[in-house]
């Protein structure tokens, strides 16, 4: 279930320069819809149809795609997740779940790589490639109910409020361990402080709020929660306060996150569902299906100062914060992504991507981090870019023609005199010359809509572009082709086995050698300079880690141990560094260690 994932995560990342202003997204349950409303004058921006019975909402943290739960109704359960495209206003995709039914609940990832979605009837959660839609993973957590969940921000752990189960179950994503805590009562709404230590849960019968230790997973703490009935938990962005809109007594009751200590309870005008907060902590916004329409609190003033019609049984309600990716609220570390990185061939310079300036470009920077320079000045993600053997030459893929195919394309190392070198349709790209530089290999998928049935295959052209030939036949997903030193042989990936597994073939495309065989997935894969090595990306621990093993398949080892992604590990020409990118502190950055794993440091935490 995991085919593919790396490389549509690195050739779908959906960087843009396109920004917009905030928008309110709300799941209109009873018109199988999705509005976008100002949330300054409550005015509907569009409306856009989703599968039959939209619920929660997760907006990816740059705010340009929102993703609805579509749970269905009792005569049709609903298997499916509608993905908005809040840019350009459109729906861009729908994820099948296949036989998991009603998703409910979910949230993205801090990179927006992953999705994880409850699917309470199934007693799974499941985590998903939000550029494929694949399911990665899932948890079965032997409980009922599980309808909603959050997930600790530093992505650890998960957690479900079980309502029919009477418990609240614990996914710890790094052990890929799951358990569960046992109530006397049901759970339904629950929230994660911003600081990743507490947990809070309501507790429906009893009409309570327990807290949860995140460090020790014990019960810390409970109290009345201060209303009756249905009632979401939802933190305010800057953590001081926790409120609970409760369906009964029709009532926002306000908690002092700090003391736990009952501030407000504030009288609404109908019963409440859910809600969520504007990212300044100043305003919340709470659905009522019951009346087809959205409350707005304000915050400073505890009181209901407005509300807005939403057309028929409002759900789910989410803020989007759109911004450029590059643009970070004050007080953030940058959210530039650097990814892609690779040596010139004398070790003194980086060539890498980055949407620092807005939009994926290529730049080149010194070995050390230092003196980062722009390359590239093209609308579209200019990416995996690789130096000529004397650098003064850098090849590279591009969908600057026309913004839709991906070709490659050769510049000079100084930005200049930009040529394309493939006029294909579809999506050519990580292309990487051969050690005499008469030839190009690259990746190959007849079209760039990632979820059809077209396969990736391996091509080689000469260097000035002519002379085209795909090598591998497309029967199966070939990624992430490169040369051995002698260029006798090529090192790629391929999920022939229905794994992604790594294999070495000659340059036509015969004499194909696997060299794993696992139940995991293997891709990324890389030769030391000496050909005695091979660095590649695995998912075998729970996670995608850098390993490194000898050029048969011998002697792992293991060098990162993260709950981030790391991607295409690349050797330095003396083979005693290896550069790669990660997205261990949210956006992905630039590593550079020894080979033995040691001396880990960021080239790119901060541009420079």
């Amino acid at each position: 279930m995991k085919q593919m994932f790396v490389l549509i995560l690195m050739l779908m990342s959906g960087w843009s320069s396109i920004s917009l202003a905030d928008v309110l997204v709300v799941s209109r349950n009873g018109e199988h819809q999705a509005l976008l409303v100002d949330p300054k004058n409550y005015h509907v921006i569009a409306a856009l149809p989703t599968g039959k019975g939209p619920h929660e909402i997760a907006v990816s943290p740059d705010g340009r795609s929102a993703y609805i739960a579509i749970s269905g109704n009792g005569q049709e359960p609903g298997r499916t997740i509608t993905v908005l495209d809040l840019t350009q206003r459109t729906v861009k995709a729908t994820f099948d779940l296949g036989s998991y039914r009603q998703p409910h609940d979910l949230r993205v990832s801090r990179n927006g790589a992953l999705l994880w979605v409850t699917c309470a009837p199934s007693k799974a959660v499941l985590e998903i490639d939000t550029r494929s839609g694949k399911i990665l993973r899932d948890w079965k957590l032997d409980q009922d109910g599980a309808w909603m969940l959050v997930v600790t921000p530093d992505e650890r752990k998960i957690y479900t409020a079980n309502l029919e189960g009477k418990s609240v179950s614990i996914i710890d994503r790094r052990a890929n361990t799951v358990r569960s805590i046992a109530f006397e009562s049901s759970q339904i709404g629950m929230d994660v402080s911003p600081n990743g230590r507490e947990v809070w849960v309501h507790r429906m019968e009893k009409q309570q709020i327990s807290v949860i230790d995140v460090a020790t997973d014990k019960v810390v703490a409970t109290f009345e929660s201060g209303g009756q009935g249905f009632g979401r938990v939802k933190f305010t962005p800057d953590g001081k306060y926790v409120l609970v809109p409760q369906s009964e007594s029709k009532n926002l009751v306000v908690f002092e996150a700090a003391s736990r200590r009952l501030l407000e309870t504030i009288l609404l005008s109908s019963s409440p569902k859910v809600i969520t907060v504007s990212p300044d902590s100043k305003r919340a916004f709470i659905t009522s299906p019951s009346t087809d329409q959205a409350m707005v609190i304000d915050l400073v003033t505890w009181k209901e100062v407005s509300t807005f019609p939403t057309g028929k049984t409002p759900d789910g309600i989410a803020w989007a914060a759109t911004r450029k990716s590059n643009e970070r609220a004050p007080g953030q570390q940058p959210t530039a992504n650097n990814i892609f990185p690779r040596w010139s061939h004398d070790g003194k310079k980086i060539v890498f991507t980055s949407d620092r300036d807005g939009d994926p470009e290529i730049y080149i920077m010194n070995a050390d981090g230092s003196r980062p320079v722009r390359l590239t000045h093209a609308p579209g993600r200019d990416a995996h870019p690789y130096f000529s053997r004397d650098g003064r030459r850098i090849v590279f893929q591009s969908p600057r023609a026309n913004g839709t195919d991906t070709n490659i394309y050769v510049m000079n190392s100084d930005g200049s005199h930009v040529t394309q070198l493939t006029n294909l349709k579809g999506f050519a790209g990580v292309p990487v010359y051969s050690l005499d530089e008469k030839l190009i290999l690259f990746m190959w998928r007849e079209t760039n809509n990632f979820r059809d049935d077209k396969k990736w295959r391996i091509c080689l052209m000469k260097s000035d572009g002519s002379d085209f030939r795909a090598i591998t036949p497309g029967a199966a997903n070939d990624q992430v082709p490169n040369w051995s030193r002698d260029s006798q042989r090529l090192l790629f990936f391929s999920d022939r086995t229905g794994k992604n597994q790594l294999y070495t073939m000659k340059p036509d495309g015969t004499d194909v050698q696997r060299l794993t065989l696992n139940e995991f997935n293997d891709q990324s894969a890389f030769w030391s300079p000496d050909n005695k090595k091979i660095a590649f990306i695995s998912d075998r621990a729970g996670n995608y880690d850098l390993y490194v093993m000898d050029a048969d398949g011998k002697n792992m080892r293991r060098l990162t141990q993260t709950l981030a992604i790391e991607r295409a590990p690349v050797w330095s020409l003396d083979g005693k560094k290896i550069i790669f990118s990660s997205d261990g502190d949210g956006p992905s950055q630039i590593y550079v260690m020894n080979a033995d794993g040691s001396n880990l440091l960021c080239l790119t935490r901060a541009p420079k």
